[in-house]
């Protein structure tokens, strides 16, 4: 209709109510875990909350699980021969919703638009037969509009074309 919603003093990704429901559930759920165990074969007990600690769910698992994909794959690249470029991708400021352009947008709507924009690229990355690899990482932004950080690999005489069509496809409403 025309309007902006205005978003001043709510958190860009949930509201206090839905934090507070959030963290009680991780309290109950953390409590729950906490009184269960796990039996082996061997009749080897351990804490059933040990064990997700032990996992992948664990936030600095998580990380170091990312770190460990990004230097095979820096590694690969070095066997191949590739040149790694490091990309910092963000939506134009129309999804941003702490500036004076945004039109309303939410968080999706800027991960869409970004989605719906590398995929064009690597279309045309495809067409062109450029060959390429590599890893990406989502992230919100403090207002929660997505921004992404991305590490390609491609062979050294293709480096100059990809930067160019990527800066061509990335600024393009911007």
């Amino acid at each position: 209709k025309g309007t902006k919603t205005v978003r001043k003093g709510i958190n860009a990704y949930c509201s206090y109510q839905a934090l507070n429901e959030y963290k009680a559930d991780r309290e109950r759920g953390k409590r729950y875990l906490e009184s269960l165990e796990l039996v082996n074969k061997q009749s080897d007990v351990i804490s059933l909350m040990k064990a997700v600690e032990a996992g992948i769910a664990n936030p600095e698992n998580m990380r170091n699980e990312l770190m460990l994909r990004i230097r095979e794959t820096e590694e690969l690249a070095d066997e191949m021969g590739y040149v790694g470029g490091f990309y910092n991708i963000t939506a134009p400021s129309r999804f941003h919703a702490n500036s004076p352009k945004w039109d309303g947008s939410t968080p999706k709507d800027a991960s869409n638009y970004l989605n719906k924009l590398y995929s064009q690229a690597r279309a045309k990355l495809d067409r062109l037969e450029i060959p390429y690899f590599g890893v990406r990482v989502a992230e919100p932004h403090a207002d929660g509009c997505t921004h992404w950080h991305m590490l390609l690999w491609m062979p050294a005489r293709y480096y100059d074309k990809v930067n160019h069509l990527l800066r061509r496809y990335f600024t393009r409403d911007d």
